[in-house]
Order: C-alpha cells, then sequence, then structure tokens
C-alpha cells in the first residue's frame, strides 16, 4: 500500500529524512548509555526533546502512525527524566523496539511504501512498561514548585466583564512550557491568540506587552477569559503549538478570590501539531542562559552554518577536478614556451600567473575536501546497538569501546566502509570472544572487550577493531584450506604465519566448529577484502592465539584526487597510486632468478617476485612524447639493456616488483571512471587526463598483486 504526503515539497521531505535520521540515532546511542548506568539529568532531557522532536515534525508532515509511536516513546521518557519511572531493562528493550519501529516507518516517507508495523503492540508495550514500571515520584526541590497563579481583583473584574460580553464562563488556562523551548515569548504569543478564537480573553499573566518587550518570561503562561467551549477543545487547542508541555483548564468563580491550580495530570492523546518544530541544537553552552542570550546564540548558529546538497559537493568536487587538470596542462604549455623562447617578460608573466594559479587551485582543492569531510562518528554510532544485539543473542557480555569517531573522512570512502566494518565486528562479537563461562575458566574476565578505533596517520585514516578473544590459527586456516581444496599440503606447509592468516579472506573457508546466524560460513572477509582494496585501501590482521586478534584498515582520505607515480611502458604512460609504492629501484638483469618458472629478485634478504608490465597487459612498442607535465617533472630512463627500473608496491601484506621502461614522475591525478560502455577492467582502477590531455590508465595494485599470488598458487599445486 502506497503513502503519499501531498502537502509537503520534495524539499521539505528530504529535510525531515535528514533531520529523523539525526534524532533517531541521538536516541539510540542514548537509550544504550541510558542501559548502560547513565542516569544523568542532560541525557534524559536529550532523550526526550529527540523523542519530542520527532514527534512534532512527523505530525508536521502528517505521518500519523509516526507521531503516536513518537509521542509514546516521549510519555516513557517524561516519565524517567522526571523519576516518575526506573530504568530497567524491560524499559531499554521496549524502546529499542519502539525505535525500530520508527525507523521502518521513516522509510515510508522515502519510497511512499506502507511498512508492516504493528503499532498498536508496540503503544502497548511502552504503555505496559510505563505503568508497570512506575516508581514513587522524587520529591522536586522546593526552588523549582511554582505557586499556582492567583486572580486579582482586578482580574475578577475583567473576568466578570468578559462573561457578561460574551455569555461564557470565567476559567483560566495554566499553560506550561517545554524546557527546551528557548523563544518562549513566542510560543505564549502563540497560545494567546489562539485562545481568543475560543472566548473573550481577559488577562494574562505574563502580559501581552512582556511578550511583545523580548523579555524572559519563564516556561509558565496563565490565560484568564470567558468561554462557551469545553475544556477539553481548550486544552486541545493550547496543545496543538509545539513545545507546549502541559495545559489545564480550571473554572474560576468570579465572586470570590481563587487561585487557579496548575496542570497535574499527563497528556494520554497524541497532541496533534501544526507548527514546524525544528529546533537548533545550541549544546553545553547554552544551559542557564536567558531567553535573551538564548535567541543570540540560535541566531549566531543559524548564520553561520547552511545545509548543502551532497550533489552540489560532488558536483563541485569534479570541477576542481578539472581544474587540476588544466592547472597541469598550464604549467606544461609555460616549460615548453620557456624552452622555445629563451627569454621574454611575456613568458616569465606567464610562468608567474600558472604559478599564482596554482597556489590558488591547491587551496580551493583542499577545502572543498574539507567540506566533504564527515566524521566517521556518522559510520561508528551504528554499532552499538549492533554489538548490544549479537551479544544478547549469543549470550556473551561485551564492552564496546569506540574512540576517535571525531575522525573525519570523504563522504564517498564513509558511504562504502560501513559493510566491510559490519563484518569484521560481527566476526570479533561471534568468533572472536569466548563466553563468560569459557573465559572465566581460561582466567579472563567474563565481560570481553571489543575495541574501534579511528585515526589520521600522514594522507591516510586507519581503523583499527581489536578484541581480547581467542584469537585466530594460522594452522587451522591451513588445515581448512587444504580440506576443502584450495591449496595443497606442500604449499600449505611452506605458508609462514602471515600467509597463512590471509587465507581467512579465501570465500567459503572458515574455522568456526558451529554455523550461526551471525557468522561461521566462510562467506564475509573476502567480501571485506574486495570492498577495502576497492577504495585503494589495504587490511591486515595481527593476532595472538588466546590473548586476541587486531584487524587494520588504512585508507585514502578521499578517492576524487590521488597523489600517483607515472611510468613508462612501452611508450604509454601508466599511473601507481602512491600509497601503493615502497620505493623505486633499478635492477641489473644478471641479478634476476627463477623459481617456479617465475622471475624474482632478492632486496634486502627477501625474495620479491617480479611483474613485468608490459608482458601482464600485452603491450607493444610505442613511440609517444613523454613530456607530461610542469618543469618539476623528469623522465628518469635506464642506461642500457643491462639494466630495468622496479617500482616495489605492497597490498594486504605482499609485496611485487612491477617492471617499468622509465620513471617519469609523481603528479596529483584526477580519477575518472571508465564510463559505461568501458566497464570495470580488471587491474585498472580508473584513469586519469595528464597535463598534455592524453590518458592515463591508473593501476588496480591489490588485484594485480592477487591475480599473481593466484597464479603462483596454481602453477604450485600442478
Amino acid at each position: 500500500m502506497s503513502i503519499q504526503f501531498d502537502d509537503m515539497s520534495p524539499e521539505d521531505i528530504k529535510l525531515f529524512i535528514a533531520e529523523a535520521d539525526e534524532q533517531l540515532e541521538l536516541l539510540e546511542s542514548n537509550i544504550l548509555r541510558m542501559e548502560q548506568g547513565d542516569s544523568s539529568t542532560d541525557l534524559m532531557q536529550e532523550m526526550f526533546r529527540a523523542a519530542h522532536t520527532l514527534k512534532g515534525s512527523s505530525a508536521t508532515l502528517g505521518h500519523k502512525r509516526m507521531t503516536e509511536l513518537a509521542h509514546a516513546m516521549e510519555n516513557v521518557m517524561d516519565k524517567v527524566r522526571k523519576n516518575e519511572l526506573a530504568v530497567s531493562l524491560a524499559v531499554t528493550e521496549a524502546l529499542f523496539v519502539a525505535l525500530d519501529g520508527l525507523r521502518l516507518l521513516k522509510d515510508e516517507v522515502i519510497d511512499g511504501q506502507e511498512r508492516e508495523v504493528d503499532l498498536p503492540r508496540l503503544v502497548g508495550q511502552l504503555n505496559a512498561v510505563m505503568s508497570g514500571g512506575a516508581t514513587p515520584a522524587a520529591k522536586a526541590p522546593a526552588e523549582n514548585k511554582k505557586a499556582a497563579p492567583t486572580v486579582s481583583d482586578e482580574v475578577k473584574a475583567k473576568l466578570h466583564d468578559a462573561a457578561q460580553a460574551c455569555g461564557g464562563t470565567p476559567v483560566v488556562v495554566a499553560v506550561v512550557l517545554s524546557e527546551s523551548c528557548f523563544m518562549g515569548s513566542i510560543r505564549m504569543f502563540q497560545v494567546l491568540e489562539a485562545l481568543r478564537e475560543l472566548g473573550k480573553v481577559a488577562a494574562s499573566n505574563p502580559s501581552q506587552e512582556d511578550m511583545e518587550s523580548d523579555k524572559d518570561l519563564g516556561h509558565a503562561l496563565s490565560v484568564f477569559m470567558a468561554t462557551n467551549e469545553p475544556a477539553d477543545k481548550i486544552k486541545e487547542a493550547v496543545m496543538a503549538i509545539a513545545e507546549i508541555d502541559k495545559a489545564d483548564v480550571s473554572s474560576v468563580e468570579p465572586s470570590s478570590e481563587q487561585s487557579a491550580k496548575p496542570a497535574a495530570a499527563e497528556q494520554t492523546a497524541p497532541a496533534p501539531v501544526t507548527e514546524d518544530r525544528r529546533q537548533v541544537d545550541l549544546g553545553p553552552a547554552a544551559r542557564g542562559k536567558s531567553a535573551d542570550e538564548l535567541k543570540k546564540i540560535a541566531q549566531k548558529t543559524a548564520a553561520q552554518t547552511v545545509r548543502v546538497d551532497v550533489e552540489r559537493l560532488d558536483n563541485l568536487m569534479n570541477l576542481v577536478g578539472e581544474l587540476v587538470i588544466s592547472r597541469t596542462r598550464l604549467a606544461q604549455l609555460g616549460s615548453l614556451l620557456g624552452i622555445e623562447v629563451e627569454s621574454s617578460e611575456l613568458v616569465d608573466d606567464l610562468t608567474f600567473t600558472s604559478s599564482q594559479i596554482g597556489r590558488i587551485t591547491q587551496d580551493l582543492q583542499a577545502e572543498i575536501l574539507k567540506a566533504r569531510m564527515m566524521p566517521v562518528d556518522t559510520v561508528f554510532s551504528k554499532f552499538p546497538r549492533m554489538i548490544r544485539d549479537l551479544a544478547q543473542k549469543a549470550g556473551k557480555e561485551v564492552n564496546f569501546i569506540v574512540e576517535g569517531k571525531e575522525t573525519e573522512l570523504d563522504r564517498s570512502v564513509i558511504e562504502v566502509i560501513g559493510d566491510p566494518l559490519i563484518h569484521i565486528l560481527r566476526n570479533a562479537a561471534d568468533h572472536g570472544l569466548e563466553p563468560p563461562d569459557e573465559r572465566e575458566t581460561i582466567g579472563k574476565p567474563r565481560v570481553g572487550t571489543i575495541r574501534l578505533s579511528a585515526c589520521h596517520e600522514e594522507n591516510h585514516i586507519v581503523i583499527r577493531v581489536q578484541d581480547d578473544g581467542k584469537g585466530i590459527d594460522g594452522k587451522k586456516l591451513v588445515a581448512s584450506a587444504v580440506r576443502k581444496g584450495h591449496i595443497t599440503q606442500e604449499a600449505g606447509d611452506r605458508m609462514d604465519e602471515h600467509e597463512a592468516l590471509n587465507l581467512i579472506f579465501i570465500s567459503g573457508l572458515s574455522t568456526a566448529k558451529v554455523v550461526s546466524d551471525i557468522s561461521g560460513r566462510g562467506v564475509g572477509m573476502d567480501i571485506v577484502k574486495t570492498n577495502i582494496e576497492k577504495l585503494n585501501g589495504t587490511l591486515s590482521i595481527d593476532t595472538v592465539v588466546g590473548k586476541g586478534s587486531c584487524f587494520t584498515v588504512k585508507l585514502p582520505l578521499t578517492l576524487a584526487i590521488i597523489q600517483a607515480m607515472l611510468v613508462e611502458v612501452t611508450g604509454r604512460i601508466f599511473a601507481i597510486p602512491l600509497s601503493s609504492v615502497n620505493e623505486t629501484i633499478k635492477v641489473e638483469k644478471d641479478t634476476v632468478k627463477t623459481i617456479n618458472n617465475r622471475e624474482v629478485i632478492v632486496l634486502r634478504g627477501s625474495t620479491l617476485p617480479l611483474i613485468w608490465l608490459k608482458r601482464s597487459f600485452l603491450l607493444t612498442e610505442e613511440k609517444q612524447e613523454l613530456i607530461i607535465g610542469g618543469s618539476h617533472m623528469s623522465s628518469s630512463r635506464a642506461k642500457s639493456d643491462d639494466s630495468f627500473y622496479v617500482v616495489v608496491v605492497g597490498a594486504s601484506g605482499k609485496r611485487v616488483g612491477f617492471v617499468v621502461d622509465n620513471l617519469v614522475g609523481k603528479q596529483e591525478v584526477v580519477i575518472k571512471n571508465m564510463g559505461r560502455f568501458v566497464g570495470d577492467i580488471r587491474g585498472f582502477s580508473g584513469a586519469t587526463i595528464l597535463g598534455n590531455g592524453k590518458v592515463a590508465l591508473i593501476l588496480d595494485v591489490p588485484s594485480i598483486i592477487s591475480d599473481e599470488i593466484r597464479e603462483r598458487m596454481t602453477g604450485a599445486m600442478a
């Protein structure tokens, strides 16, 4: 069944989805903190405000089911923050289930398709824990108690006149604004206007003049009026206004002085919301500020930030990429012109202007990259809930620690890294950590630890997943690989520990004795490795049997523009990502050895396999102009046929040497996709446009090394 929100523009729906995602992630992380024992007032208030905001924004959208469920969560959190409900496993479990329901209801807005959400059951669970887990409310501090509004003689006289004018009943409407409301005077004025449509307003406290003066008016409002409308209708009209916590209607006897009683009963039905409740999170600095100060903070925050569609950032990045290409081309033209014309003021001016444009382009590129950066917390925030659910399902006790979540990464990388991390974390929780009783038996704490961390190292981000579990036994991996026919016993016997550990990335290979719905089927780690290598990243494993394991993922900060080494092979130029290059060396032909019909050299005591790129790509000799960029680049050639250049590259702990004809130099290149007509080609991750306007292919180092290893293993088995 399809759902439509006809009254909302696509921009409004997009904004709703973005804000709903933020509030749902905030709720999930805070419910986890609450379950772990955090009962601070700030946390409870933040949770209540998030549910309150979701209720308001979904009601503005017209999503009644989401409004009802968010309101039921808000009621539970309201009781918790007021110490009327004790935090228990039943409470947090009901909140988590409701949170999952909210996510499904939010997805209805994205595609317009109704989800199967048992709303009565979810609301019933929340109401059940709210009533069954109630505890006596803690007494409020004396300074927080508010006296009931008093009806003065002057107000009584005005009420009498109003009642005679409209023939209505004198009442006082006591309203309490939400504590999170920082524009109280505006909300109070809205209440006043709404009540004027239902009767004749005699007076209010604060007065309308006070509201217009923009003073600090607190959060309480009393309106004295005469009306013929029932109390329920008046209360409903007030509660329809955003950021209203309570409203109570009490009759007033004009003949005697009487205090108007403040609201005591909780709201029991979902409050329809007609105002836009979008709020600016002002942070801890806003606590304890007056209304005037809060408004200034809100205005300043709003003025300094702006929401930008990511598509625009992508377009800007593409334009900067084209500018980088043109900058390189301009530098080359300046160099060529300098060669043609020995000395000229015009050439000097061109060279100076070219260098200026180069610096400006570099600064612009850096700023655009910063604008595209996002904290990895956008991915990391999803994992605590996942680990919590996995631990409960597997009967394990897990202490999940997240570090470096403020570390920033390009959004294009963030979009892809989530799935690989999920696989690694699931394996750590299911495979890595032992059951609590087993951990106690071997002298470990019952509670296992999984640590997820991120940090910057040079031009890369490094993400580590570490656990203190049983570790990975390389011998068992070799035995499993031999048993399943992936390698021969002889090949397995020759493997060192590092090579044995890399067998975990073979599809279908697993050492798990029991297959669960979490892991153990031997799928996942091969996908992890493939996805990370597509990002020009690397994945390595360190493990100690009985102590634990550490998976290290190393990724480039951005995928759009990279540093590359340009090399020449048979007259053609290829680009090798500098992140994969270890070193370059010049090799004499008589030092080349042959092992299993494969050429190798000995480099500092280690065997280095050689890959002749012209053989791998089936290239024939071709003449080509080698001047690629500016004067900072040069082409290095082997002096004779007795020597050649080798670029030593590495990926996934393996090193090989690419044999090339010439070393052209280092250059910043813009990665371009091959396009749908060419598609993905094994061995190449993309292409780039050089300064001379020609295209150079970018080598996919991990896939080339993987193919080489596979061929060598196949040859060894044969």
